[in-house]
């Protein structure tokens, strides 16, 4: 790979030097067929791609908001990496751990593009059942989401509420302090070819007694992590603020509804989102068969339309395809993405950015909870260009008082 191969570079041009108004530029477009394979290789900025480009860094953790790039980073590093150290390193020693087989398939030939052979996927969860050698049935997270939004489990509720409670906190509390009173030993830590020696952790560890116990440790992990990078080099965390997926005027949307003064949305306008009031559902199935055909007839090539859980997906799926449009369902034993249209829940849409969303059926009665808060976030930033709302009776609280334009009907 050189970097004539790397379509976000040009001849003579430093590789960070790409200004804001080609970015936007690039951002404005609609999707390629192939989702996201378009987009990625043309908006890296500079502060992305100095991390891509971190030689010293030996482990990375990449924290950052929606639509920051996270997906784009990666996926370039890993380009870099067997680039750069292609005497030492090859597609064999890199496994992509992805969330899905959707998300696999999402992102799977972005390598390729970049003048790299493929890499090895697997799931998450077939990770764990292969390292606990398949003796053991876990539940796996679809199967815990869409239990806890369709089934009304009032027992798993209460084991989450149960586990997030103070009382919890302070089990915990105890167990840490049995621990350190009575197996308390540092040990050195083996870190690619580095090692971080046991004194290091004592000597962090010794230094804040008689504090809180869980203050300590934050207080420990945050001095050794600083020590580690500076000492060895490693880029523990780093945090991304500043959007690119969707248009200004989504993520101030997105923003109302779940608040995070931290993120900057890159100022790219666009349409302002649309919440639609229906009489009913029969009358939001009519309206989405419209939007599809405005869908078909656009230069557009991705359409989601985006439910809360998967029975939902499941039924509002067998309305349009009785109507003969051609809308493809995205559930957990899906094992790809396409472009054109597609119906799946919140869950199954985390990772995937499309030209086009509607969300069905944000009613008061439908998303009002704080884990609802989060799906619709979730929902709300997939878009890139458009997003429309449908809902009937009352509106989510959280969309209500946030779009300037009101609602309009079906």
């Amino acid at each position: 790979m050189s970097e004539s191969t790397i379509p976000w570079t040009k001849p003579g041009v430093p590789h960070w030097s790409m200004v804001d108004d080609v970015l936007q530029d690039e951002l404005s477009r609609a999707s390629s067929d192939d989702g996201m394979k378009n987009n990625i290789v043309a908006t890296i900025q500079r502060d992305q791609n100095a991390i891509i480009r971190n030689d010293d860094a030996h482990t990375l953790i990449i924290q950052g908001v929606a639509g920051s790039g996270k997906t784009s980073i990666a996926l370039h590093r890993i380009a870099y990496l067997l680039y750069r150290f292609k005497d030492t390193l090859s597609s064999d020693d890199i496994l992509i751990i992805s969330p899905n087989r959707v998300f696999a398939d999402y992102i799977g030939n972005v390598l390729p593009e970049l003048g790299e052979e493929q890499v090895a996927e697997i799931g998450m969860e077939t990770l764990a059942t292969e390292l606990l050698d398949h003796q053991y049935r876990f539940q796996s997270f679809f199967e815990q989401t869409t239990s806890l939004l369709e089934s009304g489990d009032e027992t798993l509720r209460a084991r989450i509420t149960a586990k997030a409670s103070p009382g919890f906190l302070h089990t915990i509390d105890r167990y840490v302090d049995h621990l350190e009173k009575k197996s308390f030993q540092a040990v050195q830590w083996n870190t690619g070819r580095k090692i971080v020696p046991d004194w290091f952790f004592a000597e962090a560890w010794q230094k804040h007694p008689g504090v809180d116990l869980i203050e300590r440790i934050a207080r420990v992990v945050k001095a050794t992590e600083s020590q580690i990078g500076f000492h060895y080099n490693y880029d523990l965390r780093t945090e991304l603020t500043k959007s690119f997926r969707s248009t200004w005027e989504i993520m101030q949307l997105a923003l109302a509804i779940a608040p995070n003064p931290e993120l900057e949305a890159m100022e790219r306008h666009g349409e302002n989102p649309r919440l639609l009031r229906c009489a009913g559902t029969r009358g939001m199935v009519i309206r989405l068969r419209e939007e599809i055909d405005a869908f078909d007839e656009s230069a557009h090539h991705s359409l989601a339309i985006i439910v809360k859980t998967q029975k939902q997906a499941n039924r509002l799926h067998k309305s349009l395809v009785d109507a003969t449009l051609g809308v493809r369902l995205l559930a957990a034993e899906s094992t790809g993405f396409s472009s054109g249209v597609i119906i799946c829940s919140a869950h199954m849409a985390k990772g995937l950015e499309l030209d086009r969303v509607i969300i069905a059926d944000v009613s008061a009665s439908n998303f009002h909870t704080e884990m609802d808060r989060h799906l619709l976030y979730v929902a709300c930033t997939r878009a890139m260009h458009r997003l429309v709302l449908f809902f009937t009776g009352d509106p989510s609280p959280f969309i209500q008082p946030q779009l300037p334009g009101g609602t309009e009907p079906c």
